[in-house]
């Protein structure tokens, strides 16, 4: 598939695309909706309620053996890195 596919593939079907792309991560609970719009694109939950399992998710795309550090910047946004 190539990006413009995939892109239009992401305009056309939206809840389907991005479906696609969550079923890629390890979720501690199966979503049932990935995408719900309230009003328009201003209001978006993604994955409302679910939970991504981040020790399962580091084993499968990072180095098991490098240690985790969490960040936090102001309004406590976190950010999941790895260390070497």
């Amino acid at each position: 598939m190539s990006f413009q596919d995939f892109y239009q593939h992401s305009i056309d079907d939206p809840n389907a695309f991005w479906a696609e792309q969550a079923k890629r991560i390890y979720w501690q609970q199966p979503f049932d909706q990935v995408l719900m719009v309230n009003r328009g694109l201003a209001d978006i939950n993604w994955v409302k309620g679910r939970d991504v399992d981040f020790t399962t998710l580091r084993q499968e795309y990072f180095d098991a053996e490098a240690p985790v550090t969490w960040l936090e910047y102001i309004y406590n946004k976190k950010l999941f890195t790895k260390t070497s």
